[in-house]
């Protein structure tokens, strides 16, 4: 499991990193299960669109005066060279055939992150923007796709044999978009804000 890999990676880490707290827990953002005042920094990656409004309270509550919190997230990466029409037949997969069932528009980030821009506690210091260009075959495509949370819902509310066709049908969509490359470059953007606790 994800948390039995941080545990081991934790207990791994140098003697120098000892300084930092080596545990890992389950919780949900709106609950955290540590002290008042004793974590540095908060990180929230490709999340923050999940959180309830309680969850700014509690962040605010576990961090220390001086502490930040980095909310940072990747757009689904895009088909540099798209003759096939890939991107936007994944754009529809996502949006019509795999979405949630009460989904909505979510904004971008920078919206979704105004409630720390407006909160008195915190002062946005930093942000970050990063565009990169990745290969990727088309079964490692396919999987990336398979890992979205859309199509991890559309997983539990069908069949198993439904959901082993939807695979195997995705895997020949994205073969097919490839045409006869082994590997394609597909185009990913990082975006991310840095926000500071006030200090006592």
């Amino acid at each position: 499991s994800l948390l039995e890999a941080a545990t081991a990676k934790l207990a791994a880490a140098p003697s120098s990193a000892k300084t930092f707290t080596t545990s890992a827990h389950v919780a949900s953002a709106e609950q955290l299960p540590v002290g008042s005042a004793s974590i540095d920094i908060v990180l929230v990656g490709s999340a923050w669109h999940w959180f309830k409004a309680a969850a700014l309270s509690e962040i605010e509550r576990v961090l220390k005066p001086g502490g930040a919190i980095f909310v940072f997230e990747y757009q689904f990466p895009k088909l540099e060279s798209d003759t096939m029409g890939l991107n936007e037949w994944v754009r529809r997969q996502f949006n019509e055939t795999w979405k949630f069932e009460d989904q909505v528009p979510r904004g971008n980030l920078y919206e979704k992150t105004q409630s720390l821009r407006d909160h008195s506690e915190f002062s946005q210091i930093a942000s970050r923007y990063l565009e990169k260009s990745l290969d990727h075959s088309a079964d490692f495509f396919s999987e990336m796709i398979f890992s979205q949370a859309r199509f991890l819902d559309f997983e539990t509310r069908n069949e198993k044999q439904k959901v082993l066709d939807v695979r195997n049908e995705t895997r020949e969509h994205v073969k097919t978009r490839f045409g006869t490359r082994k590997e394609a470059a597909f185009a990913y953007r990082f975006e991310g804000f840095l926000f500071q606790k006030r200090q006592v």
